[in-house]
């Protein structure tokens, strides 16, 4: 199989498919039009439903093929493929030029952009976008349609938390109540961390937990954590798919993103939601300002009235 990732270019134009209008339709699927997802669905990091189909012809080493649907109105809004490489990054590269250069062939009036990494997005009359990129070790082609990727996106905004923000982010509520158990981590705030198990988890954040006041037992801050593959993870591309994400989830947020790409979003109440890059992850925190500054005083407190601590010095 390895064999046939190395077809010369030649060989490859000689069997291609003949050039054609885009009309929206890849792998036998077509951008907007209906297609009903079960409400048990697995989602896309965006929170769209992914529907998985068989096309009738397979293309090249392409296995997996699924759809992402908007979740009210069931409508498609991007037509994904995927080739498993085995962690064979030569494969990949060989597989991503075989793969854009029969998209680039088929349609020949898209406007073409070649990325620095050497990925490739095909702009299409209609503002339709193909792309053709090498994501955590995988090749991709997907097609998009930008307009109703939005629209599922505010979709699904609206059906997790009817567009009004009420502290409430992957399952924790801030100005909650919460126990913390013996022995807890602490942040570096000096208040108690407690792991929380989200109702919604964001693809590819493995970790959650919230900060809690050390007195009043509040929760003060929710995060959730990325760990960044740099052999695989395009750190920027994650940030900003999960801050277009959480703006979408929560609309009337006022967003800002600084010089760094880094993104903040606050809320009418106050609270604040950043979305950044720190070290080597990646980081969602929602913060309620008033009592992180009242865990850190707590903490204060609890440090200075240590009567055994103060009689050792």
């Amino acid at each position: 199989m390895k064999k046939l990732l190395f077809v010369s270019v030649s060989v490859l134009l000689s069997v291609s498919c003949a050039a054609a209008a885009w009309s929206g339709s890849l792998f036998g699927k077509r951008l907007g039009d209906s297609a009903p997802v079960s409400p048990d669905a697995e989602k896309c990091l965006y929170g769209l439903p992914i529907d998985g189909f068989v096309p009738e012809k397979l293309f090249l080493d392409f296995t997996v093929y699924a759809l992402w649907v908007t979740p009210a109105t069931d409508k498609v809004a991007a037509i994904v493929a995927v080739a498993e490489i085995d962690d064979d990054p030569v494969a990949a590269k060989v597989l991503r030029k075989k793969a854009a250069t029969l998209v680039t062939t088929k349609f020949p009036e898209a406007k073409v952009e070649e990325g620095k990494d050497g990925d490739i997005t095909l702009t299409m009359d209609n503002k339709d976008i193909v792309a053709v990129e090498i994501v955590d070790g995988n090749v991709i082609v997907q097609a998009i349609r930008p307009a109703l990727l939005q629209r599922g996106i505010a979709e699904f905004g609206r059906q997790v938390n009817a567009g009004a923000w009420k502290g409430r982010l992957f399952g924790a509520t801030l100005g909650d109540p919460s126990a913390v158990p013996a022995g807890a981590e602490t942040s570096e705030a000096g208040l108690p961390i407690v792991a929380i198990e989200p109702d919604r988890p964001i693809d590819g954040f493995g970790a959650y937990a919230a900060w809690i006041t050390p007195s009043s037992k509040k929760i003060a801050l929710i995060c959730a954590v990325a760990e960044i593959d740099k052999d695989n993870d395009d750190p920027q591309l994650i940030r900003g798919k999960t801050a277009r994400l959480l703006k979408a989830m929560f609309p009337e947020a006022r967003d800002k993103e600084d010089k760094d790409g880094d993104w903040t979003l606050t809320m009418d109440n106050g609270d604040v939601i950043g979305v950044e890059i720190s070290g080597d992850s990646i980081l969602v925190q929602a913060i309620r300002p008033a009592l992180l500054q009242q865990g850190i005083f707590e903490f204060n407190q609890k440090v200075s009235s240590d009567r055994d601590s103060l009689d050792a010095l």
